[in-house]
């Protein structure tokens, strides 16, 4: 079981309904409250690039139909926000500043009680969601191919 509320300058916590095998385990059976932490990164150029391309309007491209936001830890309005499970994942929806919608998705850890951002499949070398690492070419003259999915790197060479 999951509570959130809302403080009076926008920041959202969160706290986590013990089960009791924790270590820290209180008389009331609930974690200490924290703040949920929202994204407060740079932003992926190539993302950037493929929403320019394809999620904006053909008669005005700039406006997006969405948008993926790196940095919208302060961007909370004071308001309720909304919770959805499904499949393995908490969806967070926040109404912004701006008057927008925010949507963060997040994964509980159940060891620790804590959850945390889920992050989207990457290239490893070049950090970057759509584009991979073009180096000096040694590691694609022998065959490699490196992406990381969900924290596992995967290695194929190529037979010849």
């Amino acid at each position: 079981m999951l509570l959130l509320g809302t403080s009076s300058e926008g920041k959202i916590y969160y706290t986590v309904k013990q089960d009791g095998y924790e270590n820290n385990y209180n008389s009331d059976g609930w974690e200490d409250w924290r703040e949920l932490e929202f994204p407060d990164e740079a932003d992926d150029s190539s993302v950037v690039e493929r929403e320019n391309k394809e999620l904006t309007y053909k008669s005005n491209p700039s406006n997006f139909i969405i948008r993926y936001l790196y940095r919208s830890k302060d961007k909370s309005f004071v308001a309720p926000v909304q919770i959805v499970s499904a499949s393995g994942h908490l969806y967070v929806f926040r109404q912004s500043k701006a008057n927008t919608l925010l949507v963060d998705r997040f994964v509980l850890d159940e060891l620790t009680n804590n959850l945390g951002r889920k992050i989207e499949v990457r290239y490893k070398r070049s950090r970057k969601r759509y584009e991979p690492w073009e180096g000096n070419g040694s590691s694609q003259g022998n065959g490699y191919i490196m992406r990381v999915f969900s924290h596992i790197t995967i290695s194929r060479s190529k037979r010849r």
